[in-house]
Formats: structure tokens, C-alpha cells, sequence
């Protein structure tokens, strides 16, 4: 009887336990995107969709020289350096026996020109733009480095290339080396490889500041299926020019998605289930979306390949074409790319056989908007004799919205959406928000238990309608909010014919 009320009381007791209280999401004053439902603790009537961007489709570098009328741009990258931007691109000859990496200037992103370099010798003259003979790869800028070695490069580099002469003791590898240069025009190579192998794709390399290392991905393939994928390394700060440790250890072992390359590094983004056969991460170009937090995107190109070039899975229906998609991460190790289509449209002057092989060149921000650059060459990939493709390759841009990758819409029929409870600094709540010409947004500010907090619930809150980056909630009251900040509040926005992309605390 004693045993029998004992358990009695334990449930009875237990069924008086408090709800377990869910801990704050500390987002500061760091703008927060929604690429997903991790802003979303409950939503109705609202849709995450995927914002196609502006599509420019002019040739933004037409192949004109002798030493592109072979290709054109398939791996480029573009960078802002002091206001300017910089487009770093490979090109073939026409007999095509020799690749460079060459460089081109803008002011504004749109018009280029060709830099006379003078550093590299092509049929006898140096009036080129010309920086490099027989390297491929993404140069970048490492802020932390002396002013002489600000300029690097991640390049495979042949054992026999005599470009490259040796020093004294040194050795000749097939492998991955470091470049670096004070201006980007002229490259020297640190003599000891980084890594003791290469892969044939370029590698993404950036600082990844939530992480405190750099980030580099490199093109392997899975051991089962022999798709390309991409791994992911992890680099201090001050180790980009000594050999790179890829032992397990990673942050990616850690969290269980070791699978090796050359039994090394693990892979973090891979085709799955709901590709097609055959379809491979030819290139990535992964980026630390800087302007949010906890944000990460990428641009992959997808290879649909039609025959086993990689020792992988094929599908002999396939287009052997390739399209670049979105993908994105809060961690740059667990990937996502729910929107599986194709953000340059297909050209009408596309290849011999309609096929168009896209990549992705680069990220930037202008102004309000971020521009991602692709270079684009006609034909497909393995099956056509496009040598020389100079007059079919192409450079061109697309423009998103900032923050524009994905929004949280509502229709006509209106919808609402709740946070998680938030820890957050500032005084002022801004939304990059859209609303058609009869919709609106409408904010109000919660407590723990969803609660409306005095003078900041629906009924004080002023709509807001239009377009802009940086829309700010108000009440009645105003739109100071600073008096809340330190307490866990939870924001509900209800939307009637709108796109809500971020949120953001301002001081």
C-alpha cells in the first residue's frame, strides 16, 4: 500500500513539474536570415520560398585575345579590393596547350578591362593581362598576412611543369601548393606543398570568423558511389602557407560525417536520393555570408554526367550539362539546397546540343544588393569537341536582393509567424521586408509565454507596407525597444501579401 501511494504521489507530483523553459537564441544585434525555420518556432499561412535573382545576361568579357580563343572563364573568381573589383578567370589558347589565369578591372562590377600586366611572356610579347601559366584556382585576400603575402592563391601544380623551377633541396610533387603576391599580379610559390596530393577542381578557401580558421572545401569522391563531393578543411589563421593538418579532429569528424578523402577529410556536401543518377558537385563555391549571422551560401554547379568519368554512377539519358543551384548553412559543415533548380536561365544560344555547362565566379555585395558572377560555356561536358569554345564561352551576372536568398511569405489570405524566444541587443527592430501594393506586415513583441508585452502587442503596433531593406517596427509608443533588450522576448510578425527575408536589432 506504502509502495502504491509512493508511485501515486511521484506521478501526481511529476504532473506539477514546471515545462521545461526553453533556452534564449542569442542573436545580439547580428542580422538574422530566413533561409529556413530556425527563426520559425511556429508559423500559419506562411511559405519559405526561393527568390530567383535578376538575371543580366550580357557578356560581361567576351573572349578577345589569342589567349582565350581556346575557353574562357570556367573557374573565375571576383573580389572587391579598395573599392575596385577584381576578376581573376582561366582561358586556353586556341591550340589548346597552355591554360592561364588572367585578371580584368572594374569600377562599378559591370564594365571590364584588361590590365597591360606585363609579367608573363605570350607569343613573345608581355603586353597581356596574363598573371599565371598552368594554375587554376580562387585567389583571395588574407587580411591577416604581411602586406607582401596579402594575395593567395590554392593551385595544383605538376610535378614536371618547368614553369615552376625548384630551390636547392627542395621537392617536386604532384600537389597542392600555396601562391602569394603583394598586388595579385605577380605570384610566388611557397615551396612546401600544403597538401601532399591535388584534386582536379579549384578549392574555395575564406576565414571563417565563427569558426576562427580558414575554411577550405576540395572536390573528392565518395567511396561508394564515386561521385564528386566536396570536403571541407580546417585551417588556423596563420597556417595557410605550412602543410595542412586534415587528421580526424575536424569540427565535421566531431559531429559524426567523417567519410574520408584519400582516408583523410571528411566530405560536407554531396548529391543524395533526390538528385538524379549521375549527377555530381562539380565545383561548389562556398561563401561566409559576412552580412548575417550564422550564415553560409553557395553556388554549386551540378553535373548531370551521361558516362562514368569519375569512376562514379552515370545515367546514359543525361544532359552531361550542368546548372549552378543555391545551397546554404549556418555552420559551413551541415548544407542545405531544398530549391533544386537552376538560377541562370537556360540561353537560347546554347550549345551544339542545347547544353550549357555553368559555374559560379565569384560573390559581392553592391550596395543593397549581392551580385554572383558565372561564367557560362556552350556545349556539354565530356561528349562534345568544344576545342576551341572561345567564341561560345561567356561571363555574366546575377543580382539577388541582400538578404534576398529566401523569404517567408504570406498571400493575399494573410499569415503569421512567431521566434523562438530571443536574447538580443539594441533599440530599434529593422526588417528587410516586401509587401504588395494592398499588403502589410505587422509586428508585435511577446513574452516567454507568448504573451503580448505592454504597448508593444498587435493591437499598438503601426503596419508597415512597401519595399525596403530596412524596415522599422514601431507601436504607438514609438520604436524604441531598448528597455526589452536583455529579456527573452519572442517576435510574431503577421504578413498579408508579403516577403519577409531578415530581422535585425539595431543599436
Amino acid at each position: 500500500m506504502r509502495a502504491a501511494l509512493g508511485v501515486v504521489l511521484s506521478v501526481w507530483l511529476l504532473g506539477l513539474a514546471p515545462a521545461a523553459v526553453e533556452r534564449p537564441l542569442a542573436i545580439g544585434s547580428r542580422k538574422q536570415l530566413f533561409l529556413d525555420r530556425r527563426l520559425i518556432a511556429d508559423a500559419r499561412g506562411v511559405e519559405l520560398s526561393f527568390n530567383p535573382p535578376q538575371h543580366f545576361p550580357s557578356n560581361l568579357l567576351p573572349a578577345e585575345r589569342p589567349w582565350e580563343r581556346g575557353r574562357l572563364g570556367a573557374y573565375a573568381s571576383v573580389l572587391e579590393d579598395d573599392g575596385r573589383y577584381r576578376m581573376y578567370y582561366n582561358s586556353f589558347d586556341a591550340r589548346y596547350e597552355s591554360e592561364y589565369l588572367c585578371v580584368a578591372l572594374s569600377d562599378d562590377g559591370v564594365r571590364w578591362t584588361r590590365p597591360r600586366v606585363g609579367t608573363i611572356e605570350h607569343e613573345g610579347a608581355r603586353d597581356n593581362n596574363i598573371v599565371g601559366v598552368g594554375v587554376r584556382g580562387r585567389v583571395f585576400i588574407d587580411p591577416f598576412d604581411a602586406p607582401a603575402r596579402r594575395y593567395k592563391l590554392l593551385t595544383r601544380i605538376d610535378a614536371e611543369d618547368p614553369r615552376w623551377p625548384l630551390t636547392k633541396g627542395s621537392r617536386r610533387l604532384d600537389a597542392t601548393y600555396l601562391l602569394t603576391s603583394a598586388d595579385g599580379f605577380s605570384w610566388e610559390r611557397v615551396e612546401e606543398p600544403v597538401l601532399q596530393f591535388h584534386t582536379a577542381a579549384v578549392s574555395d578557401v575564406f576565414f571563417d570568423d565563427l569558426a576562427g580558421r580558414w575554411a577550405v572545401y576540395m572536390r573528392g569522391s565518395l567511396p561508394d558511389t564515386g561521385s564528386a563531393a566536396y570536403a571541407r578543411i580546417e585551417v588556423p589563421r596563420d597556417g595557410l602557407a605550412r602543410p595542412f593538418s586534415v587528421l580526424p579532429g575536424t569540427r565535421a569528424a566531431e559531429r559524426g560525417r567523417a567519410v574520408d578523402l584519400r582516408g583523410e577529410a571528411p566530405f560536407v556536401f554531396q548529391t543524395d536520393a533526390n538528385d538524379s543518377v549521375g549527377a555530381h558537385v562539380y565545383t561548389l563555391y562556398a561563401h561566409r555570408y559576412g552580412w548575417a549571422d550564422a550564415a553560409y551560401v553557395a553556388f554549386p554547379s551540378i553535373w548531370y554526367s551521361r558516362r562514368p568519368s569519375l569512376g562514379g554512377l552515370s545515367d546514359p539519358t543525361a544532359s552531361d550539362g550542368m546548372e549552378m543551384q543555391f545551397a546554404f548553412s549556418h555552420d559551413g559543415i551541415a548544407w542545405r539546397r531544398p530549391f533544386r533548380r537552376s538560377i541562370v536561365p537556360a540561353w537560347l544560344e546554347a550549345g551544339p546540343n542545347g547544353v550549357d555547362q555553368v559555374y559560379c565566379g565569384g560573390m559581392v555585395r553592391h550596395r543593397d544588393e549581392v551580385v554572383v558572377y558565372y561564367s557560362r560555356v556552350a556545349g556539354r561536358h565530356l561528349l562534345d569537341d568544344w576545342k576551341p569554345l572561345g567564341r561560345l564561352a561567356s561571363i555574366g551576372r546575377v543580382v539577388f536582393r541582400l538578404d534576398g536568398f529566401v523569404s517567408a511569405d504570406a498571400t493575399e489570405a494573410g499569415g503569421e509567424l512567431t521566434t523562438p524566444v530571443l536574447d538580443f541587443e539594441g533599440r530599434r527592430l529593422e526588417l528587410n521586408a516586401w509587401t504588395g501594393a494592398g499588403g502589410w506586415i505587422e509586428v508585435a513583441l511577446l513574452d516567454e509565454k507568448r504573451q503580448p508585452l505592454p504597448e508593444f502587442g498587435p493591437r499598438q503596433a503601426i503596419r508597415l507596407a512597401g519595399n525596403s531593406v530596412r524596415h522599422v517596427a514601431a507601436w504607438k509608443r514609438g520604436s524604441d525597444v531598448g528597455a526589452l533588450a536583455g529579456r527573452p522576448v519572442r517576435v510574431r510578425i503577421a504578413l498579408r501579401d508579403a516577403k519577409l527575408f531578415a530581422l535585425q536589432f539595431v543599436p
